[in-house]
């Protein structure tokens, strides 16, 4: 379902990016079928090292109750499948040099809207490894949304693009520097995250706004 053979490693820190990690037809599908009413807006402007606007909803976690009364079309049960298998589970531990059998996953979807962004940080302990897909965008539209990377002096370095099908897994680490420039238009960003965690994480630090509709 994957094609890790597209990714390639960059730096400063150990970073992969594929530019068609899935193929067009399941884009589609998962585009077709995504549940947009299911995102929840949060917003943060203290109580961590990082600030962000964007919306977010957890499709699958080992660590909690898993969407509820939600019903998902079976193109995204069939993918969630995949990504709790074994055969993708093995195929990120051998791109990160990682032991990930006994580690915890969650899956996210997320939508950044106009302005939407999230600051630069380096993710939070226990987070060993994060896998983000876009589901949308083209390629040079120059909307927005990109993910950065930094040095260790917080000079952007790499700007990547973000769109449909393209991909950047990243293992954590204290130099792993990023952060997501805010959305210049009447756009959605639509991606999927596949985070690893060594343990389960602590509760979210209080500061964090939700934004109900």
């Amino acid at each position: 379902m994957m094609d890790f053979g597209s990714f390639r490693e960059h730096g400063p820190w150990s970073w992969f990016l594929s530019d068609a990690i899935v193929g067009t037809a399941l884009l589609g599908d998962l585009m077709r079928h995504f549940p947009e009413e299911l995102l929840i807006l949060s917003e943060r402007k203290e109580g961590s090292d990082k600030t962000y606007l964007c919306k977010q909803f957890r499709l699958y976690s080992d660590y909690a109750e898993n969407a509820g009364d939600a019903r998902f079309h079976p193109v995204w049960d069939d993918f969630v499948g995949y990504v709790r298998s074994e055969q993708y589970r093995l195929a990120v531990s051998e791109m990160t040099a990682l032991d990930l059998r006994q580690a915890g996953l969650e899956v996210i979807l997320n939508q950044y809207e106009k302005d939407c962004f999230m600051s630069a940080h380096t993710d939070r302990r226990p987070k060993l490894v994060t896998h983000v897909i876009y589901l949308s965008g083209d390629k040079g539209a120059g909307l927005g949304g990109e993910f950065i990377v930094h040095g260790a002096d917080a000079t952007p370095v790499h700007c990547v693009e973000p769109w449909a099908g393209r991909s950047v897994l990243f293992k954590r680490s204290d130099a792993s520097l990023h952060s997501v420039n805010a959305i210049k238009a009447v756009h959605k960003r639509r991606s999927l995250q596949i985070v690893f965690w060594e343990s389960e994480p602590a509760t979210t630090a209080p500061g964090r706004k939700i934004h109900r509709t």
